[in-house]
C-alpha cells in the first residue's frame, strides 16, 4: 500500500499527486478515499491502472458537480460548522471539534494527533466539478460511517447508491480507518503476494452479490465468499467459475461453509 500526500491545494493538484503514484505502480491499483478524497478517487481513478475504487466516508460526485452537491439535501453535520478559515482560505477544525465530532471514537491521543498533523484544505476545493466520474466505469465499495458528523451517514448511503458500489457500514465516527481498522482493511483485502483482489469483477449475477471475502489461490484462481444466497465460489484468470459449494448466510459471514475443505488449495 502507498499513501499519497494531497497538497490539499486543488483539485487538479490532489489528482495530479495521486498520478504520480499511480504511475509508479507496477501491477493494478485499487484507489482509496476518504472524505475529501473521494472526489480525488473519482477524477483519477480515470486512470488505465486503477481497476477499481475504495470510498471510506467520502464524497463520491456526479460528472460535471462538485463534491458536496449530493448532500445538500440531507442535515447539514455538525461538525461543518466549526471549521476555521483562514485569510487564504484554507480550513482546518479546532482541537474540540476533532474530538466531538471528526474523530469521536478514539482516545484523546489519537483525536490529538489528527488536530496536529491535519493538513489544510482549501475551501474553494469543495466547489470544483469534476471532469471524470472513474465509478461509472468501474466496479466500487463503498465503507458507510454510521456515526458521522462531519458527513451525513444518510447521505452517505444515497451516495454509495447512486455509484452502485457494495457498501458495507460501520457504526463509527468519521475516520472508520483509525476507529475500526479490521473492518477497512476487509475492503480493501491484499493477498499475501501483494496482488490486489478487490480490482477483480464478479462476472455476471455475482456482481449483484455482497463480498465478504476474497483471496488468491496458487493456481491463479480466486476464491470468493459471498451472499444472497451463501456460497463459496472459484473463478478463474478469466473471471469464470470453475466450482462453488454453498452454506448458510451465517456461515459465509464467517468466511466458511461445511464443505469448505471440498475445495483443495
Amino acid at each position: 500500500a502507498v499513501a499519497v500526500q494531497n497538497p490539499l491545494t486543488s483539485l487538479e493538484d490532489d489528482v495530479a499527486a495521486a498520478n504520480r503514484i499511480i504511475n509508479a505502480q507496477t501491477g493494478p491499483v485499487v484507489l482509496v478515499g476518504h472524505s475529501w478524497g473521494g472526489a480525488v478517487i473519482t477524477q483519477a481513478g480515470g486512470h488505465d491502472k486503477v481497476k477499481s475504487l475504495v470510498y471510506v466516508a467520502a464524497f463520491a460526485p456526479t460528472l460535471g458537480a462538485h463534491s458536496a452537491a449530493d448532500t445538500t439535501a440531507f442535515p447539514a453535520p455538525p461538525g461543518f460548522a466549526h471549521f476555521i478559515a483562514d485569510a487564504d482560505g484554507f480550513l482546518t477544525l479546532p482541537a474540540d471539534a476533532i474530538a466531538r465530532d471528526f474523530a469521536q471514537d478514539i482516545s484523546a491521543e489519537d483525536a490529538n494527533l489528527i488536530h496536529a498533523t491535519q493538513g489544510p484544505v482549501r475551501g474553494a476545493n469543495f466547489e470544483q466539478p469534476v471532469s471524470v466520474a472513474a465509478w461509472t466505469g468501474k466496479p466500487s465499495w463503498y465503507i458507510v460511517a454510521g456515526q458521522d458528523r462531519m458527513i451525513d451517514p444518510g447521505a452517505q448511503r444515497a451516495l454509495a447508491k447512486k455509484i452502485g458500489a457494495t457498501t458495507t457500514e460501520v457504526p463509527t465516527s468519521h475516520v472508520p480507518m483509525v476507529s475500526s481498522p479490521e473492518a477497512v482493511a476487509k475492503v480493501i483485502e491484499v493477498d499475501k503476494a501483494g496482488k490486489i483482489i478487490w480490482s477483480w469483477q464478479a462476472p455476471g449475477d455475482l456482481s449483484k452479490r455482497r463480498l465478504y471475502q476474497a483471496w488468491r489461490l496458487p493456481n491463479g484462481n480466486t476464491r470468493m465468499t459471498i451472499s444472497d444466497p451463501g456460497e463459496i465460489v472459484e473463478v478463474n484468470p478469466k473471471g469464470e467459475v470453475v466450482r462453488s459449494i454453498g452454506g448458510t448466510k451465517m456461515d459465509i459471514q464467517m468466511g466458511w461453509t461445511s464443505g469448505h475443505d471440498q475445495f483443495p488449495n
